[in-house]
């Protein structure tokens, strides 16, 4: 050791350790209040778990326990209910699709008494108090293990028995089956169609978690529609154009009506790293990552039950992970396990382990945002979470603005592409996800920012300038279009584009800066509709 070390005076060495000291205090200072932030809550009708609080209450006391769970929200400084709507194929709304749900009268099929619809009192009383209503449905469950017996000849069980198996102690539609597709996607735009939603909500049940020993039962569908495709890939490919067709008819019928999933926590194990758990794609067929970064969702809220200190499943790791997926800046807003504080359990949660949680999603973004579970945690004050909640936001803020970008789905997935795009596509998306997985910002930045294949339907390739010039001489046509923000869509004579590339351009005659990054779109050329790797996107550059 340096003799100059050795000589220092005690001044020197106390200015010294009160540096680090301030250093080491400075990172649990919480970050301030967000001036907008999602601040979200689930509101859980299956089972009557949060509301109502049992079948075959009257319509007063219904609407008195909801405006409750509201009011709550509301003191809480929360500015979103996500409401459990359609639990098990039926209705929380009044539907000519479904039947009312038993968790509101004890029968299923029989409506509230004296008659109200459920929804759109929520919705009124929700933006009443400042509150978003997020509509939440799970598209394939049909029955539960405590559901009474079915008295509906409307429930699918009864209408359509050839498309739902019993699976465990459930029941489910048969997501293979195209006409399975088509129904769901037709009561999401009755829906939206018909009330003022503010979003549409999927959660994590797909395909459903596996039980020991039991296959789901979908050899029929998979025999007559599985297109040459392996079981697993099929039965992956089926969600993902659920989720695809879902997304474009929302934004068809109201194009400021949001579309949010929120997925199994881990996508798949060692991603990070160090996580360990359930595979969510290999088991339940939830590619989330595709729908991120593809853009089918407005927003994306990962279920992240974890503690901050779980060796294999730790918070911070996730959250970081997910945000390196996000490479079109979709609203990432992650679930929080709320229902584990002081719930008895050896593996409960203090309400300052949600604080920390929600204290580390607000240090790394300017689009921070989360979802509670559950609404009832919030009415009991379970380990005091509610008041510190409430101390904690301080305030009322608004949500962040619908998208940092505008995306557009024109062409479903099965066009083809060439042999050597497929090739060209996968190499750089492997080599990005290699970078996201060692951190090595230098080569997603050189990916994103520079790195980029165009093949035309010839097969030939361009540079970003020879991509340029073609545009300059008509080849290739950037369309400019203003909806709520700017929005891009590029045709012409192209076949796949994987890019995050700047142009310039005019708009009213005022010069601009974009960037357009492009993931999984379809243009229309000479030769028909070819597959772009890219939705066309932009955000203005800074």
């Amino acid at each position: 050791m340096p003799l100059e070390w050795i000589r220092m005076s005690s001044r020197q060495l106390f200015a010294i350790a009160a540096l680090v000291l301030f250093v080491a205090g400075c990172a649990h200072v919480p970050p301030p209040v967000p001036e907008r932030e999602f601040r979200g809550v689930w509101l859980t009708t299956v089972n009557n778990a949060d509301w109502p609080s049992r079948p075959g209450l009257s319509t007063d006391v219904q609407k008195r326990e909801l405006m409750a769970i509201l009011d709550c929200a509301a003191a809480t400084h929360l500015n979103a209910v996500i409401m459990h709507i359609r639990p098990n194929a039926d209705a929380f709304y009044a539907s000519d699709i479904e039947p009312w749900s038993d968790y509101l009268s004890g029968d299923l099929g029989k409506p509230p008494d004296p008659y109200y619809d459920p929804l759109a009192f929520a919705i009124e009383e929700a933006h009443k108090r400042g509150l978003e209503l997020h509509a939440w449905l799970n598209p394939y469950r049909t029955r539960h293990p405590l559901t009474i017996p079915l008295t509906s000849p409307e429930h699918m069980s009864l209408a359509h028995p050839e498309f739902v198996h019993q699976y465990g102690r459930m029941w489910w539609l048969d997501p293979g089956e195209p006409l399975v597709r088509a129904y769901i996607v037709r009561i999401v735009r009755d829906i939206v169609r018909r009330y003022d939603v503010d979003a549409i909500h999927f959660d994590d049940y797909f395909y459903p978690y596996p039980e020991k020993g039991i296959d789901f039962p979908d050899e029929d569908s998979y025999r007559r529609w599985n297109d040459g495709m392996t079981r697993d890939d099929w039965r992956r490919r089926n969600v993902d154009l659920l989720i695809e067709e879902v997304s474009r008819a929302i934004k068809e019928e109201k194009p400021d009506v949001r579309f949010g999933v929120s997925p199994f926590g881990i996508w798949r194990p060692k991603h990070p790293r160090h996580v360990r758990g359930l595979d969510a794609y290999a088991q339940i067929y939830a590619d989330s990552r595709k729908w991120l970064q593809r853009g089918w969702v407005d927003y994306l809220t990962p279920q992240l039950y974890w503690g901050t200190t779980v060796p294999q499943q730790r918070f911070s790791e996730l959250l970081r992970w997910w945000r390196r997926q996000n490479r079109l800046r979709i609203h990432l807003w992650p679930g929080l396990g709320a229902h584990r504080v002081a719930n008895g359990r050896p593996n409960a949660f203090t309400a300052e382990e949600i604080i920390e949680q929600i204290n580390l999603i607000r240090r790394g973004t300017k689009d921070p945002g989360y979802i509670l579970f559950t609404a009832n945690v919030l009415m009991r004050d379970r380990g005091g979470l509610t008041d510190k909640l409430e101390r904690l936001n301080a305030k009322d803020v608004r949500i962040p603005a619908n998208g940092s970008a505008k995306t557009r789905v024109l062409r479903p997935m099965s066009t083809t592409m060439t042999t050597t795009a497929q090739a060209e596509i996968a190499q750089l998306d492997t080599e990005y996800q290699a970078a996201v997985e060692r951190n090595d910002a230098a080569t997603m930045d050189r990916i994103l920012a520079d790195g980029f294949i165009l093949v035309t339907g010839l097969g030939k390739t361009y540079t970003k300038q020879d991509l340029l010039e073609e545009a300059r001489s008509g080849r290739v046509h950037y369309e400019l279009q203003r909806d709520s923000e700017q929005t891009v869509r590029v045709w012409g004579d192209t076949a796949v584009i994987t890019a995050l590339l700047r142009a310039k351009g005019t708009d009213s005659g005022a010069p601009f800066d974009y960037k357009l990054w492009f993931s999984d779109t379809y243009v229309r050329t000479p030769a028909g509709w070819r597959y772009v790797f890219g939705q066309a996107s932009t955000r203005q550059a800074p």
